[in-house]
């Protein structure tokens, strides 16, 4: 009961700390161990630098550890998990596919929050002609409409390209 205790703490220590040389051993315990959460938190709170060796950890892995990963993967909110996650898809089945999706459609709108793309919001932008703020909206459009062409329907893509 002790040692669990003094375990969760060093792997909060760890995850607090940033480190991309905390990643690794991190992840070798976010399978075969009673702290999956904690160590999933710390791997979420060191951020950016984990997303690749999760997404290269996820290749070689079983369908529940994907699953895991996956879930990591879309709480760290840097620009790289939802391109991670998009080069995954392709390695998961099916069903890790549909979930991967939703997630991916969470981790985009937390990126870039649903508003910038209210109708107001746009013709305000182009009103006040703030070039910050033009640059910051022409980058999301763009990130939200490339990130969503693979998966909008035949008439929705004939409306964009009009």
């Amino acid at each position: 009961h002790h040692d669990n205790h003094i375990r969760q703490l060093a792997v909060e220590s760890l995850g607090k700390t940033g480190s991309s040389e905390a990643v690794a051993p991190l992840i070798v315990h976010l399978f075969d161990s009673h702290d999956t959460g904690v160590v999933a938190n710390a791997l979420v709170q060191i951020g950016e630098p984990a997303v690749h060796p999760l997404a290269a950890a996820a290749e070689s892995m079983g369908k529940a550890e994907q699953s895991k990963i996956i879930d990591v993967l879309s709480r760290i909110r840097s620009k790289e998990s939802p391109r991670a996650l998009r080069k995954l898809l392709s390695e998961l089945d099916n069903s890790l596919q549909q979930e991967a999706r939703r997630l991916l459609g969470d981790l985009e709108q937390s990126v870039f929050p649903i508003w910038w793309f209210d109708s107001p919001h746009i013709d305000r932008t182009i009103e006040n002609g703030d070039a910050t703020e033009m640059a910051t909206l022409t980058s999301a459009l763009k990130y939200g409409l490339a990130f969503n062409l693979p998966y909008l329907g035949e008439t929705e893509r004939q409306w964009i390209y009009y």
